[in-house]
């Protein structure tokens, strides 16, 4: 679950977590840096695709993609 408010998020990717879960990385409107714990890949992938949706960026380009799949 994500401890900041999504809408004040300006940047997020999907990262992994302990025993096959996933979580979000992400820096708010006010610089602050922080990962949270969310669940499923699918879980984490829909807030990251929510936050890009937001803000007129492509998922790859915002980090839901795996880094080596985005840059090929």
């Amino acid at each position: 679950m994500l401890t900041v408010n999504e809408q004040d998020i300006v940047q997020a990717e999907v990262v992994p977590w302990e025993m096959g879960e996933f979580g979000v990385s992400y820096v708010t409107k006010d610089g602050t840096q922080g990962t949270d714990q969310i669940g499923s890949r699918a879980e984490a992938e829909a807030i990251v695709q929510r936050v890009a949706m937001r803000l007129n960026t492509s998922a790859d380009e915002f980090g839901l993609l795996p880094r080596d799949v985005a840059a090929s």
